[in-house]
């Protein structure tokens, strides 16, 4: 997970390699879903922000949720900064879609 960390990192800036935010998002999702919170939380970023892959606030609280129940405490704080945005209605349906996250199972 460390390698495939590092690579991703390089892809998302640019550093050694072409700037590619597609094959940075792929590296951390390999990383993350060998529970690697670092690379959990920077996926889940991408999600948020749509870049690299297509925007989904939803999945990026399920990867944060993950990264934070695994002990991550700046995960925590970025899920609960992306809820704290969404009416209620909306942080319900995060919180049982993450109920039922499995990382290996994600786009």
């Amino acid at each position: 997970p460390a390698h495939q960390l590092s690579y991703a990192r390089f892809c998302e800036r640019g550093l050694f390699v072409t700037r590619n935010e597609a094959s940075a998002a792929v590296a951390y999702r390999a990383a993350a879903v060998l529970n690697n919170e670092d690379a959990e939380r920077a996926l889940a970023l991408m999600y948020q922000d749509g870049r690299g892959v297509r925007k989904n606030p939803m999945l990026a609280y399920c990867w944060l949720d993950h990264a934070a129940r695994g002990g991550d405490g700046r995960a925590k704080r970025l899920r609960d900064a992306l809820a704290k945005t969404w009416p209620s209605s909306e942080r319900a349906q995060a919180q049982k879609l993450s109920a039922i996250f499995h990382p290996e199972n994600s786009p």
